[in-house]
């Protein structure tokens, strides 16, 4: 299952508020991509993915947004791609 898994998938959210949550297994735990609409805007707090490929992978979010994951467990890799 976890190598076809996308744990949480954040698109267009206005000041979301994410907390507490976690997935294993899974391929991507967090993924943050665009849509017409927009991405995601918002605040992380006590997230966590474990045996993850990805445990987050940032294709894009919002320019005003600080995706920053406070109290979080990553025991696997990160990747981001910045397009601004």
């Amino acid at each position: 299952m976890w190598k076809n898994c996308e744990g949480f998938i954040f698109a267009r959210t206005d000041w979301e508020y994410v907390t507490s949550t976690f997935i294993f297994p899974v391929n991507i735990g967090y993924h943050f991509v665009a849509t017409k609409n927009g991405a995601m805007n918002g605040q992380l707090c006590g997230i966590g993915a474990d045996a993850a490929n990805r445990c987050i992978v940032v294709d894009e979010i919002e320019p005003m947004a600080s995706s920053s994951p406070t109290g979080s467990s990553w025991p696997s890799r990160a990747r981001t791609r910045w397009r601004s």
